[in-house]
């Protein structure tokens, strides 16, 4: 039995051996066929990456080219567009600021005659030359409230312009109110006053307003004033009615040719003409 053994002991170890010899050749076979493998397949899609690489990335390229300067082309023409339309805003901003000079030279001068009669106005009666400094004053004022009320009805005025306009116009009514002289400007659906308010007929028929109840006041077509309380010119009014009598026409007819008369009075060239 023993004798078997050490047979099968001589007889196995051979054989171990040439296994084992085996097995490492295998190994080192597969690793060599695994690492040439490995190696022609990072080789193969290195070319393959190149190769997309350079079929790709030069069209990429000229779409990218063309692009911008499509691009370009459009910032270019978006510049210029721009450009033509900023050109009326700056020539708005040049007269509004040559308008801002001349009220601010104005608003100095103003100023200067509040001073002037602010110490006297109390003796105003008995003072003809200062009353006659003021009335001058106020036909003076009353002719740059005519230049804003014909600006803020012009149909194409520009709105940056139109809102600029109401600005100076509010400014200059709370300094000119300072010193007295106040507009009447009555209100859509007010009561009609014969002191403060005279009556023209209708030039359109969007003024034949049927909303407004009879006798009150429709629209106004010009500003009225008034010095200290004293009316100097009436706001022309349209006013609502159904019917109108022969004599309510003539008594308007008359007032309208007795406000000719005062609006005449008024002007600077009638002015220059009593000076002469």
């Amino acid at each position: 039995m023993q004798e078997d053994s050490e047979s099968i002991q001589k007889f196995s170890k051979p054989i171990s051996e040439e296994m084992n010899a085996f097995k490492e050749e295998l190994f080192n076979s597969i690793s060599e066929e695994i690492k040439a493998f490995k190696e022609e397949l990072f080789n193969s899609i290195s070319e393959e990456m190149k190769a997309f690489k350079e079929e790709f990335s030069k069209p990429i390229s000229e779409e990218m080219k063309a692009f911008k300067e499509e691009l370009a082309e459009e910032m270019k023409a978006f510049k210029e567009e721009l450009a033509e339309e900023i050109k009326p805003l700056k020539k708005t901003s040049i007269q509004l600021k040559s308008f801002n000079e001349h009220l601010n030279e104005f608003n100095g001068e103003l100023i200067n005659l509040r001073k002037t009669s602010q110490s006297l106005i109390d003796n105003l009666q008995d003072n003809v030359e200062l009353r006659e400094k003021i009335m001058d004053w106020a036909k003076s004022s009353i002719e740059i409230f005519e230049l804003f009320e014909r600006t803020i009805n012009l149909t194409n005025i520009n709105e940056d312009y139109l809102k600029a306009t109401n600005k100076f116009l509010d400014e200059f009514s709370v300094r000119s109110s300072h010193v007295g002289l106040d507009r009447i400007v009555p209100d859509r659906g007010s009561d009609f006053d014969e002191y403060l308010y005279l009556e023209v007929a209708p030039e359109v028929d969007n003024e034949l307003s049927p909303d407004v109840e009879e006798g009150k006041i429709v629209i106004c077509k010009k500003w009225g004033y008034k010095l200290e309380g004293k009316v100097l010119k009436k706001a022309k009014v349209v006013v609502a009615k159904s019917l109108m009598t022969e004599n309510q026409k003539n008594v308007i007819n008359l007032s309208q040719k007795l406000s000719s008369t005062i609006d005449d009075y008024l002007t600077p060239s009638s002015i220059e003409g009593d000076g002469s």
